[in-house]
């Protein structure tokens, strides 16, 4: 493209945002595995690989920005509605109940049960009630228990 040495390493760099890629180039013109042209020093190649790195990536960054956002409308698609009807979807018609990853979700009371069950094997362990077993190791930390015995 008529671009000078440096150049394509910075705008393959700052376009994917991979900033190694600059660092391997500018690592390729410092060990001598990327020998300048005539006329041309080793600081100079770095200067480009810099520029098109800067360049690169604000362009990058912008143009991905823009493309988030408008894509859906390029397609006929309202975001904020298709939310809505997701929703909808995937709630089982309760207008207080929060789906997972939407705004209240995490509230106290909200969360669904969460049940782990332990098998105990070791000899000094087995037999004794959660609360013996709170005082021997205050450290573990047992909010509520149920025992179920099952074969």
């Amino acid at each position: 493209m008529g671009l000078e040495p440096g150049y394509a390493a910075g705008i393959i760099s700052g376009s994917y945002t991979v900033t190694a890629v600059m660092g391997v180039a500018q690592s390729a013109v410092s060990s001598g595995a990327f020998v300048p042209p005539a006329g041309m020093s080793a600081d100079q190649v770095s200067a480009n690989i810099a520029a098109g790195y800067a360049i690169s990536y604000v362009l990058s960054t912008v143009l991905i920005i823009l493309l988030i956002k408008y894509l859906p409308s390029m397609f006929g698609i309202d975001p904020v509605k298709a939310g809505k009807d997701a929703e909808k979807e995937f709630s089982s018609g309760d207008d207080n109940e929060k789906l997972p990853s939407t705004f209240g979700f995490s509230d106290v009371g909200v969360l669904p049960i969460d049940v782990r069950a332990y098998k105990v094997t070791h000899e000094e362990l087995v037999g004794q009630s959660v609360q013996d077993l709170y005082k021997r190791f205050p450290d573990a930390v047992v909010l509520k228990s149920c025992v179920v015995m099952t074969c």
